[in-house]
């Protein structure tokens, strides 16, 4: 004997319902009663109706993955940090529970032409940036073109999003305060790539605390 196909059109039948309805409720509308959409899952459960995920993200439009954008000049020692470790599995955890997939570009794009490549596709309904610099092209893109996003980091003031960060300011100006109670007068600061934001804002930690201490910061010393 061979088994009958379900399709939403089967479900909307015996739901006595439109198939559109039917789409709602799988989407858990709150167009939809919640007397209907316990009757169309009832109906689901009992048929073991598995929807076409390629189906519903065409209707939606929505694609269903996140575009997870790392520096450019990620290398081995950036993927095995602690770091890129801990958010990579924060983010794919969090992702999972709403039905997310996180797509990683290929390696060699610069976070622009990733960025423009993904959206060119369709192939995610929003960003996570993993870096942000002082003049960052990519944030710029995508306030203008109000495509969703948030940043790991921070950006200049008058740009407006949403973005996850520690207090770099803070923790430079703190533990440089620290050396000058101790009676340090020559303090130096190891950083590198200054175009960086969290590397800036440290930066301006460290200044301002020796500028307050009556101390010249002395650019030998970063």
């Amino acid at each position: 004997m061979v088994k009958k196909t379900v399709t939403m059109d089967t479900i909307a039948k015996l739901a006595s319902v439109s198939k559109s309805t039917v789409s709602r409720a799988l989407a858990d509308s709150p167009n939809i009663g919640d007397k209907t959409k316990k009757k169309i899952n009832d109906i689901i459960s009992e048929l073991g109706y598995t929807p076409n995920e390629i189906a519903r993200s065409l209707a939606s439009k929505k694609t269903k993955n996140i575009g997870l954008i790392l520096p450019h000049d990620a290398d081995a020692k950036f993927f095995s940090s602690v770091f890129f470790q801990g958010a990579l599995s924060g983010i794919t955890g969090v992702a999972a529970e709403s039905d997310y997939d996180v797509l990683i570009p290929q390696k060699g794009l610069s976070e622009i032409e990733a960025i423009r490549r993904f959206i060119k596709g369709k192939k995610v309904d929003g960003f996570i940036l993993m870096r942000s610099y002082l003049k960052d092209e990519a944030i710029d893109y995508l306030a203008f073109s109000d495509f969703p996003f948030v940043v790991i980091g921070s950006y200049k003031d008058e740009v407006k999003f949403f973005c996850v960060d520690s207090d770099t300011y803070g923790m430079a100006y703190q533990i440089t305060n620290q050396l000058i109670a101790y009676g340090c007068r020559r303090i130096a600061i190891l950083e590198a790539e200054p175009e960086e934001m969290h590397v800036y804002r440290k930066l301006q930690g460290y200044r301002d605390a020796l500028f307050q201490a009556g101390i010249s910061h002395r650019s030998d010393y970063i």
